[in-house]
């Protein structure tokens, strides 16, 4: 089975990004392999919000290098899948 991709509307990501669901979020280790983490997120005010430790490794990677990618994807049925993904430099804090 093959997906097609089709862009959403602004009102349709704030329909999708409004209901709870698992964020995934990757930063970059040291040595540059990816690092996967689920997350709970808020989507307030068309920004989406994640709540990390100071005292962890998405922490430490994010202050060492700025760049962030998330994932949030609903389940797939039998003939869609859909997720709205970003990527750019953070802003901690």
């Amino acid at each position: 089975m093959t997906y097609q991709h089709v862009k959403m509307s602004q009102a349709q990501i704030d329909e999708f990004l409004q209901v709870p669901r698992f964020a995934v979020i990757g930063t970059i280790r040291k040595k540059g392999a990816p690092q996967l983490t689920p997350v709970w997120y808020l989507y307030e005010d068309g920004q989406v919000y994640v709540w990390i430790s100071i005292n962890s490794a998405k922490h430490r990677n994010l202050t060492r290098d700025p760049r962030v990618c998330i994932c949030i994807a609903a389940p797939p049925t039998h003939d869609a899948c859909c997720s709205v993904q970003t990527h750019h430099d953070n802003e901690l804090g």
